[in-house]
């Protein structure tokens, strides 16, 4: 019996992504076997992860989805072509509006191995940035290796390092648009490799704060990088880096608000209901040998 073909990114499903970004509309749509596409607004970038076939890392792609235009996608062979579309539909679109657009894909490099896992120097955060050769953004390239050197862990501060090559995505794949697209649309890509401080070397478990505080940072120097692309080789004008940042706020986000909210008013109920001088009526009902109900004293 003949197994059931993998669902992959259709031609439909790409039309749908053009014609919304199209009319300056947010995209956000769960991708087959695994991701997700999600534009806050037409921008003249778009973050890239794809995740690995055998991995146990679930961790990595969460430094993407902080920005406002991000995709993060399977890196299986069946999808790749599917993948490359949706890619292409996003980067023609966006930079017939814009006059230029830029991919950025992000990854994480070996974890150490044996003896140098226990290191204290394997746990410095550090970068790779995979830079187009002499296309007169030198300039760029040198503020977000400044930007990426501003990062501290605790008291760790990170190492990066530039690397200039016609090769800019993971090794073991191929780039996730075709070169000749790039070429065409005048898009410009770069590679961002991470060291995975936020993982056990010895097993691949996460440590949640080092990659909240990872992804937190790096956000920022993300979003300075986007700002003097946007500002120096494209139409758009952003007043500031920070504008360039999330806006819309997802259905998940508003459920957990409430919960707090309601939680909070239970509380402020509880603090109500609840004296102030409890200790202090004790030991006057002692001192009354049980008798005689203390005086409570309320907020």
């Amino acid at each position: 019996m003949k197994p059931p073909e993998a669902k992959m990114v259709s031609e439909s499903f790409v039309r749908v992504i053009r014609q919304r970004l199209a009319e300056g509309k947010q995209v956000r749509r769960s991708l087959p076997v695994w991701g997700r596409l999600a534009v806050d607004r037409p921008l003249p970038f778009l973050c890239v992860y794809r995740r690995p076939g055998r991995t146990r890392d679930r961790a990595t792609c969460r430094l993407v989805t902080s920005e406002a235009s991000y995709l993060i996608c399977s890196a299986e062979r069946r999808q790749r072509e599917g993948v490359g579309r949706l890619v292409s539909a996003v980067a023609e679109t966006l930079a017939e509006e814009f006059g230029s657009f830029m991919i950025l894909e992000l990854w994480a490099g070996n974890r150490p191995e044996g003896s140098e896992a226990v290191t204290t120097g394997s746990l410095h955060p550090a970068f790779r940035i995979l830079a187009p050769r002499e296309n007169g953004h030198e300039a760029l390239t040198d503020g977000f290796e400044e930007a990426l050197r501003r990062i501290k862990l605790g008291r760790r501060r990170a190492t990066a390092a530039i690397v200039e090559s016609a090769r800019r995505w993971p090794r073991g794949l191929p780039p996730v648009m075709p070169i000749d697209e790039t070429a065409r649309l005048g898009c410009v890509v770069y590679g961002l490799e991470v060291a995975p401080v936020y993982l056990d070397p010895e097993n691949g478990d996460t440590y949640p704060r080092v990659l909240n505080e990872l992804r937190r940072k790096l956000s920022i120097a993300l979003r300075r990088f986007f700002y003097e692309f946007a500002r120096s080789s494209t139409t758009a004008d952003p007043a500031h880096f920070h504008v360039l940042g999330r806006r819309a706020v997802v259905n998940a986000v508003w459920e957990a608000d409430e919960m707090l909210a309601e939680t909070s008013e239970a509380f402020e109920l509880l603090l109500q209901l609840t004296p102030v001088n409890g200790e202090q009526a004790w030991h006057q009902f002692e001192r009354s040998r049980f008798q005689r109900m203390p005086a409570f004293h309320y907020r």
